[in-house]
């Protein structure tokens, strides 16, 4: 466990008696669990902003299982290695994919608002051998720092990795605004799919770019006529 993850472990209070009671919610909560996808993924079909980024079944199914994986994890509270590579792998690809923080954080909360809801109203029908309002409202809590914890976790690496690509895009232009201290107008920032540069900040490599070909075009230009004059 790595020490960033263990920290984060603690500020949210998942300690050993909170992640006992995970593992009660769980065990009530698991047979519901596929309702509660079908439901949540319903939702991400009906969602203009949402549904464009699940646009085939196979996407969706492939997003349904690795969920499911992920949730089991985190509702059994098993933080190791397997939990840190699924929330890494969930924030990075939603950078990727410039999934909105709005619409992941309204998904993420209706998911958890029934997933609470699931799991109040099926110990309250007395599906589960653990009794007392007590301890529901321990497994409440315990599932609330749960989800907390894990949408802090996967925005953390979202933001991350934004910032890893700002840089990058930084560390190209500066090399173009060096070349072109030194006069050379030859230079030109590689494309995303010819380099690491990200593809977000493609418009501006674009801009500056076509700035370098009008000014090398206004030069040439110039030494033509100045050449003419002299002639």
């Amino acid at each position: 466990m790595t020490g960033i993850l263990e920290d984060g472990i603690n500020r949210f209070g998942l300690d050993a008696a909170t992640v006992s009671r995970l593992k009660q919610a769980w065990k009530i909560l698991q047979p519901a669990l596929d309702g509660i996808l079908d439901k949540f993924y319903k939702a991400v079909r009906s969602d203009p902003q949402a549904s464009g980024f699940f646009d085939t079944e196979e996407r969706i199914t492939r997003a349904r299982n690795a969920q499911k994986a992920h949730w089991a994890l985190l509702l059994t509270g098993q933080y190791g290695e397997d939990y840190a590579a699924s929330t890494e792998r969930i924030g990075r690809t939603h950078a990727r994919i410039n999934l909105p923080l709005e619409v992941y954080m309204s998904a993420y909360s209706s998911a958890s608002s029934d997933i609470l809801a699931t799991l109040i109203k099926r110990h309250s029908r007395g599906l589960t051998a653990i009794s007392g309002a007590g301890a529901l409202a321990e497994m409440v809590s315990a599932v609330n720092r749960a989800f907390a914890f894990d949408i802090q976790r996967v925005t953390t690496i979202t933001f991350a990795v934004w910032n890893e690509e700002l840089e990058i895009a930084l560390r190209h232009l500066d090399e173009s605004v060096d070349q072109l201290s030194i006069g050379d107008l030859r230079h030109r920032i590689p494309s995303p799919e010819e380099s690491d540069y990200p593809q977000r900040y493609d418009n501006l490599r674009l801009t500056l770019n076509g700035a370098f070909d009008k000014l090398g075009g206004t030069l040439s230009r110039t030494q033509s006529l100045l050449q003419e004059l002299m002639g």
